[in-house]
């Protein structure tokens, strides 16, 4: 079950007409969860596609790497000392490469791992807060309940048959 139907049934379970203003204020909370819950749902979307595009890119570049390796390699053709130096050379310069390739790939994961927890955090943080908006509004609603009942109690009228009323301005706090 959803937040926004968590909210909903508690606001009818506690008698929250929807035109009073408590029911905005819930009707403003629906809407505020929703809102989050669209937001995230779009970052989770575009976090992904960005992730797929950096991988492909790696992907793409390693390949002409290794067309251009293979390029040198064809055209090498000069003495065995000169292959062997160029070898070497080569070598570190894909080494070097790949190191990089490497070094890059470990910061795009940290970044996206970054994201993802400062989005986490976010969405725990919202949470908390709708959880003390709601909890503040039950124990409002609460207050002022008892407070009337009290109030009733103490200024009731008895009639001739013998049963007791509770005028309306009393239980409005007249």
């Amino acid at each position: 079950m959803s937040c926004i139907e968590q909210l909903k049934r508690a606001m009818v379970s506690a008698g929250i007409d929807d035109d009073s203003p408590l029911g905005a204020w819930g009707r403003a909370q629906q809407l505020v969860l929703l809102t989050f819950s669209r937001l995230i749902e779009g970052q989770t979307v575009r976090i992904e596609q960005r992730a797929n595009a950096v991988a492909a890119a790696a992907v793409k570049s390693i390949d002409e790497m290794r067309a251009a390796t293979a390029a040198c390699r064809a055209q090498v053709t000069l003495s065995q000392e000169q292959r062997r130096s160029e070898r070497l050379t080569l070598a570190s310069e894909v080494a070097e490469d790949i190191k990089k390739v490497l070094k890059e790939s470990l910061v795009i994961r940290e970044v996206k791992w970054n994201r993802r927890q400062n989005w986490t955090a976010a969405a725990l943080a919202a949470a908390v807060l709708m959880g003390c908006f709601i909890a503040c509004g039950i124990w409002t609603g609460y207050y002022n309940d008892r407070a009337a009942l009290d109030r009733c109690i103490s200024k009731q009228v008895i009639d001739s048959s013998g049963r007791a009323y509770c005028g309306i301005e009393v239980v409005r706090g007249g």
